[in-house]
């Protein structure tokens, strides 16, 4: 009954004020007093709930009460009030004209509470409006009337200049006077207990660390924040959560966790699209995410919210004002990301046509980047010339705005050094880069940002750039000069990269930034190759194979198991792989929820959250174990990679052959390293233009078992021609040599044994092939440094205990509630997987988990306790996302992680420190392949989440032959072989006994061993023999037993 009354009341009340400012009643009906209070409670009323003309209204009606009742100071705080509405709607000039008018009236005036206040608020709109320079002054003005100094209420206004301050300091880019401001400000609201208000300031704290690129400390701030904004009594207020998930996503952007900043920015987006959809911030908001949007390789979404932030910039700050130039600015970008030049560059006018006269400083940047932006766009038009000189025109204004944009000085000169080596003109291109390099050391040096953290990836590309702008030198002049200074430049590259390796970001961010390393890194290789060919000298190919191991070793998702002798609690290193399984557990939940045809809004809104949540978890662990365990941190993220010498050391026995490769799909070259005990050579391969073809036609007849004699033909011609380019020197090792592959690209995907001698092949069929399994063993790996690792896990148990699985599948097939399993019945049955997984119990002892048994919550209690790993199940390859490829288990008790899908992602997150895992799936060593991780497939998230050793298959599996592969060997594993010997025998008498049809190697090439090559069981003793000593052993013991107790029956 009240909830219903108390409209009606409050409507009665309005009337009734209404009544008597029209005159119609007498002024008897009220108090004096109670009318101005009743006047200023709507006006406040009407203020929270957003209905601001209302609010003006009723604060002008109190403003008349007030000047009757000579409340002069009551008079000017209405004004400033109403001036502070003003400036809400982005009327400034209104909001500006009331408090100047303020500031007039009681200019001489002994008034300080309405003086500092009208200071106050006109700072905070020159603020919004972006002017930063004025709004200082403004500031410094306000101090002198704050006369109470010593009181709370004084304490708190001089907290709120400090935060005024600080936050235009850090829009002018003054950080070391925004960090002074921001910690006064912090420091008062604390001592004061002004929660609210403390929430703000390391709101505003975090994002000036995001500036500083202290990313995770910036995280730190805004959680604090957060959690004093949730603490209170009531809801958070929906402008204060939106300026703050919009920090946050600021400071994910900074991180290079670009899915996380999407997601914030759409939460600020939403808060404030719910209070009112013209609401003025949102056109910072959309900016924003139309820019992320933009990183996240999505423009078309970029481009639709990013008209909305143009629309709104103009609508509340004026056609003329600076974030509306910001909006134009990145519309126009985002017009260049999808080729549409022309309306780019009609983005950017709009900004230029208004750059002539006297602008502030924070002006001339953006004045800056769309001139150089214009430049751009005008080369890829062909409009080189013209181009050129708007870029060097852009780097001329940033350099005559002093120190305020330095960062943006480093951005422009290499944009135009990239200019210059896109049009083949060296010379220009290193001298800008240069410049870039110089322009960054003094951004460092002066203190504006963290040296080891500022501009990292910018620095790192632009030695390599230079280095490339050498090498063309080089080419032109033919002077090895230009090479050596190439190489320094390589040198000094090597010093700026392992920063970006302690942030704990998104699997997806850390993998794109991988691939752009390894872009990067297929340079250096070039250029040390050239080096290396025309000097022969040996430190050239050393560092081309270091740049190689740093590529392939990027580590994004490599969880090495190996010890740090190093003191760290083992509660921390619980806690971070809990995180990491949870963030794997929650993306894949995400990820399948968004695959739904009507995904769940409130689900998926809740999972992103848990997913912010994990991660804000994983990054404060960082913090602290930086902190406290900085020699454990050192070591762990900056590791020591494998040099040619130590590969030959530890890797490699006295046949052996590496062969490591690093494949330019760009340049149409291979380079080659193949190392041997006491022996290396680096060689260049260069592919003729249908190099790419054969390879992909020769995978294709590997994975169709066509026996026809235009297959058989076709096979041959290939493999010969794959077997020149790729294996060369392959006929002067002995015969049963060892060789060890590290493939690149596309070279993951083939099975090397299956190619062909390079020789006069005459065969009737594919059994008579001259296969280069009949003469060699091949293994695989994914870099040196790796495998060593891989190998020095060896130590430990001798248990050699097998846990497989052999799900059910067929038409037959029911869940827990009784359902029919489509896609189960739709992948058909394996009718030889329980006798695969059962036949391995005749070689080493076998916990099977057969049928309705092998459910993924039992495969994932099983897997970080035995030894060997053994899964004889189907995959499902996902062609939109290899990182959600899956492994199917039984669909039985299941729950919302236990789905019975186990995915790549989610294997990433788990701990596996297996000897061996054998995947005897469909496609579980298929996926996409990245530059400096090689191929995301189901196999390589077992690799990555610490097994020492992987049995996978390159396509999908005949179930048949599978099973008297594994059969054979697991036997040959019993006698003490090598993994890639056992597996190489098997594949020799499978190829023996088979007949004609089923002689095709699709039928037993499949299998790869990649990782650790050492014995599972140490030679000569094989299970099947340790049961017959045993029972010899067993059997003495009782005839001895028997002929004493038949003595001792005899005395």
């Amino acid at each position: 009954m009240k909830t219903l009354f108390m409209p009606y009341r409050r409507y009665a009340l309005v009337l009734l004020l209404m009544l008597y400012v029209f005159g119609l009643i007498g002024q008897d009906k009220f108090d004096k007093e109670s009318l101005t209070d009743s006047l200023l409670r709507e006006a406040g009323a009407y203020k929270q709930a957003f209905s601001l003309d209302s609010s003006i209204l009723f604060y002008e009606l109190a403003s008349r009460e007030l000047l009757k009742e000579v409340d002069t100071a009551g008079y000017m705080l209405a004004k400033i009030s109403i001036g502070e509405i003003y400036g809400t709607k982005g009327d400034f000039s209104k909001a500006l004209q009331m408090f100047d008018s303020v500031i007039q009236v009681t200019k001489g005036k002994a008034w300080g509470k309405p003086k500092f206040e009208a200071h106050n608020r006109k700072a905070f709109e020159l603020i919004s409006q972006r002017k930063f320079s004025e709004s200082i002054e403004v500031l410094d003005q306000a101090i002198q009337f704050n006369f109470d100094k010593q009181t709370k209420e004084g304490l708190a206004r001089n907290a709120r200049i400090s935060l005024l301050k600080a936050f235009a300091y850090l829009q002018m880019n003054k950080l070391k006077d925004s960090e002074e401001q921001f910690e006064r400000s912090r420091h008062l609201y604390d001592s004061l207990s002004m929660k609210n208000e403390l929430a703000e300031v390391l709101n505003h704290f975090g994002a000036l660390k995001s500036a500083l690129f202290k990313g995770d400390e910036a995280i730190s701030f805004f959680n604090e924040s957060k959690e004093i904004y949730q603490s209170g009594p009531n809801e958070p207020n929906p402008t204060n959560m939106a300026s703050l998930y919009n920090s946050i996503g600021e400071a994910y952007k900074f991180m290079g966790m670009i899915s996380h900043a999407i997601n914030s920015f759409e939460k600020a987006e939403k808060l404030l699209s719910s209070i009112d959809p013209n609401f003025q911030n949102l056109a910072i908001i959309y900016t924003h995410l139309g820019e992320a949007y933009k990183k996240n390789g999505e423009p078309e979404k970029g481009l639709e919210v990013i008209n909305k932030a143009v629309s709104l910039s103009k609508y509340h700050f004026g056609n003329d004002s600076q974030w509306t130039f910001r909006t134009l600015l990145m519309r126009g970008e985002i017009y260049k990301a999808l080729s549409l030049n022309r309306k780019a560059i009609e983005s950017f006018d709009e900004i230029l046509t208004k750059s002539h006269g006297d602008h502030p400083k924070e002006m001339l940047d953006i004045f800056a980047l769309t001139t150089h932006e214009k430049g751009g766009a005008l080369i890829e038009m062909g409009q080189v010339e013209k181009g050129i000189d708007y870029m060097r025109k852009a780097i001329m204004m940033s350099i005559g705005s002093g120190d305020y944009f330095e960062f943006s000085t480093l951005q422009l000169q290499k944009g135009l050094g990239n200019a210059f080596l896109k049009l083949s003109e060296p010379d220009s291109a290193a001298k800008y880069y240069q410049q870039a390099l110089n322009f960054d050391e003094k951004f460092v040096n002066n203190g504006v940002a963290n040296p080891q953290a500022a501009h990292y990836f910018e620095r790192y590309e632009v030695f390599f750039l230079r280095a490339e702008s050498f090498e063309m030198m080089h080419k032109r002049d033919q002077n090895i000069a230009w090479l050596d200074s190439a190489y320094q430049m390589l040198s000094l590259a090597e010093k700026e990269i392992s920063y970006y390796r302690e942030y704990p970001s998104r699997l997806a961010d850390k993998l794109q930034t991988s691939s752009v390393i390894s872009q990067l890194h297929n340079t250096g290789i070039r250029i040390c190759y050239e080096l290396f060919k025309l000097t022969g000298i040996s430190k050239y190919a050393e560092y081309a194979y270091l740049l190689g191991e740093q590529s392939k070793s990027n580590q994004a998702l490599f969880n090495s198991e190996t010890e740090i002798h190093l003191s760290i609690p083992d509660s921390l290193l619980i806690r971070e792989k809990n995180l990491h399984a949870t963030l794997s557990s929650l993306e894949t939940l995400l990820y399948q929820e968004l695959k739904q045809t009507t995904p769940d809004t409130l689900e998926v809104e809740t999972l992103r959250e848990r997913i912010i949540k994990a991660t804000d978890g994983v990054i404060r662990l960082s913090i602290d174990i930086k902190s406290h365990f900085p020699g454990y941190f050192e070591l762990r993220y900056n590791r020591d990679y494998l040099d040619i010498k130590r590969s030959q050391e530890l890797i490699l026995k006295n046949d052996d052959l590496l062969i490591n490769y690093y494949y330019s799909t760009e340049d149409k070259e291979i380079y080659r390293f193949e190392i041997s005990k006491s022996n290396f050579s680096f060689t260049k391969q260069e592919l003729d233009e249908n190099f790419e073809l054969s390879l992909t036609q020769f995978l294709d007849n590997l994975r169709i078992p066509n026996v026809s004699l235009e297959s058989l033909n076709s096979y041959i011609q290939l493999s010969k021609k794959l077997t020149k380019v790729l294996l060369p020197s392959i006929n002067r090792l002995k015969p049963n040599s060892s060789v060890l592959v590290i493939p690149d690209g596309p070279l993951h995907l083939l099975p090397f044994e299956a190619l062909l001698k390079d020789e006069e092949i005459l065969a009737e069929g594919f059994r008579d092939l001259p296969y280069l399994i009949n003469d060699f063993n091949f293994h695989y790996g994914t870099s040196s440094t790796l495998l060593e690792k891989q190998i020095e896990k060896r130590k430990g148990t001798s248990d050699n205990t097998v846990v497989s699985f052999a799900p059910v599948f067929g038409d037959d097939v029911l869940t827990d509630e009784g359902v029919a399993d489509s896609t189960r019945a739709s992948l058909g049955l394996l009718a030889y997987t329980e006798k695969e997984t059962q036949n391995i119990s005749k070689h080493f002892k076998n916990i099977s988990f057969l049928g309705a048994q092998a459910t993924e919550r039992q495969f994932r209690k099983s897997v970080s306790i035995y030894p060997i790993i053994h899964v004889a199940s189907h995959g499902l390859a996902d062609p939109a996302n290899s990182l959600y490829s899956k492994l199917l288990f039984s669909p039985f008790d299941l729950d919302s992680i236990n789905d019975g899908f186990l995915s790549t992602r989610e294997i990433l997150g788990m701990s596996i420190p297996a000897k061996m895992v054998v995947l005897s799936a469909c496609n579980t060593g298929s996926g996409s392949i990245l530059g400096g991780e090689g191929v995301m497939s189901l196999s390589y998230g077992f690799f990555y989440a610490g097994a020492q050793s992987l049995i996978m298959t390159l396509w999908t599996a005949n179930d048949e032959s599978t099973a008297s592969l594994m059969d054979s060997f697991y036997e040959n594993l019993s006698k003490g072989d090598a993994k890639s010997q056992a597996l190489r025998a098997a594949k020799l008498d499978y190829l023996e006994n088979t007949n004609s049809l089923s002689a095709h190697p699709y039928y037993w090439s499949h299998f790869v061993v990649h990782g650790s090559n050492t014995p599972i069981v140490k030679s000569g003793v094989s299970f099947k023999y340790l049961i017959l000593i045993s029972l010899i052993f067993a059997s003495a013991i009782i005839f001895v037993f028997l002929q004493y107790r038949s003595r001792l029956s005899k005395k």
